[in-house]
């Protein structure tokens, strides 16, 4: 199901416009979408108790490069039956320099790169011990650089679905909203000019075909595209409409 097809869907179970609590999966480095339901709530809870899933957003994120839609994966150490808040970066392979070298060539020529460079260097070199902290140090980028003070806090305990039903209409479950195979499928974004795409092939839609506007991507392609002007871009989610303001 499309992403603003379940928004909508979660607002006529609860009959709210914007829950003053939304329940959120952490991303490695945030996309655009992430940064939209952050934008569109009043205040966010991010889900640490639970198991660590492999192979999503959780330590991953996606970069437009020359050669098409790019991953950067930071790996953990064996996190299997973990918690997600107890999930350490593993340092046996130097995905840092890796990282660094990749965002280098699909940024280093675009209108805000000396703008944002140094603080995303900074923050694929910091050496983190926990997946977490990493996950938080992005987050904190994209709201300063989008002027956002939402309060962001972190679960004490897990939450499952069923305590998320009509007896809690503080809350809005969407955990599983942006996942690896859903976080691309995501409309309503506003599209903008991308380093390897064009205004012009962005509307005829969102969709991940080379040369067409991607709209999966993490903030820093949004950020070194558009510079300040990347507010504009991060819609403000109305949960009860179809399209966002």
């Amino acid at each position: 199901m499309r992403l603003l097809a379940r928004l909508h869907h979660l607002t006529l179970t609860k009959a709210l416009s914007l829950p003053p609590k939304l329940l959120l999966s952490p991303e490695l480095f945030p996309t655009v979408g992430m940064m939209a339901l952050v934008r569109s709530s009043s205040e966010v809870w991010m889900e640490y108790q639970d198991n660590f899933p492999k192979q999503t957003l959780r330590n991953r994120y996606y970069i437009l490069t020359a050669q098409g839609l790019t991953h950067l994966t930071v790996p953990v150490q064996k996190a299997s039956n973990l918690p997600s808040y107890q999930v350490r970066i593993s340092y046996d392979q130097n995905w840092p320099k890796q990282h660094a070298e990749t965002i280098a060539a699909a940024y280093g020529k675009s209108a805000y790169w000396l703008h944002y460079s140094q603080m995303i260097r900074h923050w694929v070199e910091t050496p983190y011990t926990y997946l977490q902290e990493m996950q938080q140090a992005a987050l904190t980028i994209c709201l300063d650089a989008l002027g956002l003070q939402v309060p962001i806090r972190q679960t004490d305990h897990y939450y499952a679905a069923s305590d998320m039903g009509d007896d809690s209409p503080d809350w809005c479950d969407a955990r599983d909203l942006i996942t690896k195979t859903s976080f691309a499928e995501m409309p309503a974004l506003n599209a903008y000019r991308q380093c390897f795409g064009t205004s012009q092939e962005a509307k005829q839609g969102p969709t991940l075909v080379n040369g067409v506007f991607h709209p999966g991507l993490s903030m820093i392609d949004l950020l070194f595209c558009q510079g300040p002007a990347a507010k504009n871009f991060v819609p403000k989610y109305d949960l009860g409409a179809t399209r966002p303001s």
